[in-house]
């Protein structure tokens, strides 16, 4: 199988003998030109002629219809590959593997399959070497976080989100540093996402707006894409660090030798995290926050930032935590982007009707809230809802989600189904109501929505991935939009639908609430963040 992967990627044959492997080269040479309609049309070919090289065409045929927009003909392809897979005597090198298993993960949670892709996920995991300690941890990473969109058990979570310390293999041997010298205090932040990426605006205060006279800031980059984002952050921060290319053992050195004090994950188990050095304690203080949901299962991380609303009040909760929870007064401090237009009155004023929103990703929108938002627009007649997500680039998908809608009795009028696009901002000045998803709600689109005067309807639980919209809400001074059951949420979208006096009032106004609050108020923010710092070394 090896040989037939390199062969693919070189000239030395025939590229026009007809063969299933000149097609399939064939169809290669087109993908990488991006002429993807072409590249699936010899990859078809190719899936026509007698040949050893099946699995590795419905690899690439799946490639091409993911980037080519077919979202849900690359899922159906992958899955075949996978069937195809199980049942093969030659199953191929565990690389070839792997990608199958991957895109099984990939391709799966682009149209919600969840299950299906947290099965790739985690075979994947299982495919990598035991020593393959950072790519073992990525894979379960994107494992958990698909995991995290299922309305799974409490205990169920948190046995998964435990064993991610097995998987990075926590060395006992590795002693803990003590903080070395004294002046100011040495903070880095690592993460994957210092460039455009949701995440800017919620670690933009940590970044911009430290006290440079008792603070030195170290930026570890785990991405080689930079922009103008990436740009303004390297201008402002003592030091920068590229470590993409650098193994665990190698990035930990590097943190040891800035003699960082405290080290701040910001991604958690999101993908391209580097929560894994943790496990070789390369600081006196390890800590996570932000770019996940939950806790991190980790023993290695030592504090996790959080709320009273994220992990206050959930009964029971401070024992699901692997790590002490850090409490500030809101867990986020966001900055809106610059440049966005004002707020507007309410659409149903104009429109004569309501329309509902949700602009978070398609994987959340599970067959429950399908259901729920369904007896919504039911009990508030002439109503739309606007669903803006990526995969509403494949016209299947749309296809898909009216199908969904329609088992409800939802006529295909009433849904207006978009995918992202650049005025996306602009886009809520269309919504009266946005509605939250569960039991994984939204973070960046509902903090997005609020400042575009648009009302969020949110509904939480146990799971701390349930109850980020409930922190956003009760932070802004808005916790009447957070409740904790089924009924509780349609009966507040449809009484706020029926009070589009209230509606404009919210249209009008909450972008000065929002503004006013803990959630917008960067001074106060890094005031407690900072404090928290310098309390925690006097610990060490």
């Amino acid at each position: 199988m090896q040989e037939i992967q390199n062969i693919v990627h070189t000239d030395e044959y025939d590229m026009d003998d007809g063969s299933q492997l000149s097609l399939l080269r064939q169809g290669f040479v087109c993908f990488g030109q991006k002429q993807y309609a072409a590249a699936i049309a010899f990859y078809k070919k190719a899936l026509q002629k007698n040949g050893p090289l099946h699995l590795e065409i419905l690899l690439y045929l799946a490639d091409a219809y993911n980037a080519g927009y077919d979202f849900w003909l690359a899922a159906e392809t992958i899955n075949e590959a996978c069937n195809l897979l199980d049942e093969s005597q030659d199953k191929g090198t565990k690389d070839f593997q792997r990608s199958i298993r991957l895109r099984q993960g990939m391709y799966n949670r682009n149209i919600g399959n969840l299950w299906q892709a947290a099965e790739g996920y985690r075979r994947v995991v299982e495919l990598h070497e035991s020593h393959e300690h950072s790519k073992r941890a990525s894979a379960y990473g994107s494992y958990l976080l698909t995991l995290a969109g299922l309305d799974v058990s409490l205990d169920f979570f948190k046995q998964e989100l435990f064993y991610f310390a097995d998987i990075v293999s926590e060395k006992s041997d590795i002693l803990e540093r003590k903080r070395q010298e004294k002046g100011k205090i040495r903070v880095g932040y690592i993460s994957p996402d210092f460039r455009h990426h949701v995440m800017y605006g919620f670690y933009y205060y940590m970044l911009f707006c430290y006290n440079r006279e008792l603070f030195h800031v170290t930026c570890y980059s785990l991405s080689g894409v930079q922009d103008e984002y990436t740009k303004s952050i390297r201008n402002v921060v003592e030091s920068w660090r590229r470590v993409d290319s650098l193994s665990l053992d190698e990035l930990a050195a590097v943190i040891r030798q800035d003699n960082i004090d405290i080290l701040v994950d910001l991604a958690g188990h999101s993908t391209g995290s580097g929560l894994p050095v943790f496990a070789l304690r390369p600081a006196p203080v390890q800590i996570s926050g932000l770019g996940w949901m939950e806790t991190t299962g980790f023993a290695a991380t030592d504090y996790l930032l959080t709320d009273k609303y994220l992990d206050g009040e959930a009964e029971g909760y401070h024992s699901y935590l692997c790590e002490k929870p850090l409490f500030l007064s809101s867990q986020f401090c966001y900055r809106a982007a610059e440049g966005l237009p004002d707020v507007d009155r309410a659409p149903c004023l104009k429109n004569g009707y309501i329309t509902f929103g949700s602009f978070n990703s398609y994987h959340k929108i599970t067959d429950e809230m399908v259901a729920v938002w369904s007896r919504i627009l039911q009990q508030v007649p002439e109503s739309r809802l606007l669903l803006k997500c990526q995969v509403f680039l494949d016209e299947s998908m749309q296809h898909e989600m009216a199908e969904r809608f329609a088992e409800h009795g939802i006529e295909s009028w009433r849904l207006l189904l978009e995918p992202t696009s650049s005025d996306y901002m602009q886009r809520y000045l269309e919504i009266d109501i946005a509605l939250d998803t569960y039991p994984y709600t939204g973070g960046g689109t509902t903090l997005d929505a609020l400042y575009m005067g648009v009302p969020v309807v949110s509904r939480y639980g146990n799971r701390r991935s349930s109850r980020f919209g409930l922190s956003i809400l009760a932070n802004a001074g808005l916790s009447w939009l957070a409740v904790s059951d089924v009924q509780m949420y349609i009966e507040l979208a449809v009484a706020l639908a029926g009070d589009r006096e209230l509606l404009d009032d919210l249209h009008l106004g909450l972008r000065n609430v929002l503004g006013r609050s803990n959630v917008m108020n960067g001074r106060m923010y890094m005031r407690e963040l900072e404090k928290q710092y310098v309390a925690l070394l006097n610990y060490c």
